[in-house]
C-alpha cells in the first residue's frame, strides 16, 4: 500500500521536480512528499523486490517480470514524471 502511494505522489507532485530549467538558476527543492522516507522506506528497501502484478503505467512494466525492485520503480516515476519531457 505504501508503494502505491508512493506512486500516486510523484503522479500528482512530480512536475515539481521536472528539469525544467536548463541553465539552473532556480533550484527548487524537492517535495517531502516524492520522499521514499515520508512513507516508511529506507536505503535497505530500495533493493527490495516489489510484486506489482497486472499494475500498468505509461510502459511501467513488461509482460515478462511482474517483480521490481523499489530503486527501478523510483527510477522509472522519476523518468516519467520528472523529466524534461512528462506524461499526463
Amino acid at each position: 500500500m505504501k508503494l502505491l502511494l508512493l506512486v500516486r505522489a510523484y503522479q500528482v507532485n512530480g512536475h515539481f521536480m521536472a528539469d525544467l530549467d536548463p541553465l539552473g538558476l532556480d533550484p527548487r527543492p524537492a517535495p517531502t512528499e516524492l520522499d521514499p522516507a515520508t512513507y516508511g522506506f529506507t536505503e535497505a528497501d530500495l533493493d527490495r523486490e516489489f510484486y506489482l502484478g497486472s499494475w500498468r503505467m505509461a510502459g511501467f512494466m513488461s509482460e515478462d517480470r511482474p517483480v521490481r525492485t523499489l530503486r527501478e520503480v523510483l527510477g522509472r516515476l522519476r523518468d516519467a514524471y520528472c523529466g524534461k519531457i512528462g506524461y499526463e
